[in-house]
């Protein structure tokens, strides 16, 4: 850790400038410091080189190329998923993925990114770093496929429940995405906010669920304070999410470092949500104590 001789806050080796006062530090050899948030193993590493490599050979492909794969793609799956929709549950969600992973893998969403002129690096202090808006890109896309893959359960409401387990399953790979792609400068100067996502879903998805599955069963007996009160706690937790910047500049480490326990606070906001909704739900009498 370096401290900022401005403001005296701690700032992982690796910053260009303070977390907190933006203080821009003297230069130093990128290659040479110890990087406290570069997780990558060499592996992970060339595995992202390699995904890059693909994602950039994508983009010189013609628009109307990738158009005309993508509307191909979708006449042969639209009959299959009709067919799925109507008949068999199994095959629609079957063929919702094998489209999803085609079109992921084959990198074949890149023409959004140069029609619209996204930009895929960022430049610090004369140094070119990778964002992280294709992966951001690709989370939110996996946000979407969780609706979409329970959208027939809508209609039966013995089936609700698999619904909203699944919408609010996604609102967490979404909005971790949505923070990549509008906040590309957010962490992610130093190319590892993906470690710091990755940690989220892993430990929050677990919380998250066990605070739907409760709230989904109990709410139609809460009194609509509670259910309000309850919500707001939710996505105040959730939304937290998009401003780490705020958070990390009022925090005595870096969020994203080893030291930071910001998982795990979260993660402990979602059972304690959960442990109230249950003690309500004994205090109203909606369940056994």
């Amino acid at each position: 850790m370096k401290v900022c001789p401005e403001c005296g806050y701690e700032n992982l080796n690796e910053m260009f400038y303070c977390r907190h006062c933006n203080y821009e530090f003297p230069d130093f050899d990128w290659d040479s410091v110890e990087h406290e948030n570069l997780m990558f193993t060499p592996s992970m590493y060339e595995t992202r080189c390699i995904e890059r490599k693909k994602f950039f050979k994508n983009m010189e492909n013609s628009f109307i190329k990738q158009l005309l794969l993508l509307l191909l793609e979708g006449i042969i799956c639209y009959p299959i998923l009709s067919y799925g929709f109507y008949h068999n549950w199994f095959i629609y969600m079957l063929f919702v993925w094998i489209f999803y992973l085609i079109i992921m893998f084959t990198y074949q969403f890149s023409f959004i990114f140069k029609l619209f002129r996204i930009k895929t690096t960022v430049m610090i202090k004369g140094i070119e770093f990778y964002n992280l808006r294709i992966q951001g890109f690709g989370l939110m896309c996996s946000g979407i496929l969780l609706l979409i893959t329970s959208y027939p359960t809508i209609f039966y409401e013995r089936y609700s429940i698999v619904f909203y387990l699944f919408l609010f399953g996604s609102i967490i790979p979404f909005v971790i995405g949505l923070s990549y792609f509008l906040k590309p400068g957010t962490f992610n100067e130093y190319n590892a906010y993906a470690i710091f996502g990755t940690e989220l879903m892993m430990f929050l998805l677990g919380g998250n669920f066990l605070f739907t599955m409760f709230f989904y069963g109990v709410y139609k007996g809460f009194p609509l304070i509670i259910n309000v009160i309850l919500i707001t706690i939710y996505l105040v937790l959730i939304f937290s999410l998009f401003f780490p910047d705020v958070i990390n500049k009022y925090n005595k480490h870096d969020i994203r470092g080893k030291k930071s326990g910001y998982v795990i606070y979260l993660l402990v906001g979602f059972l304690a949500l959960f442990f109230l909704e249950l003690i309500l739900a004994i205090l109203l009498g909606l369940t056994s104590s």
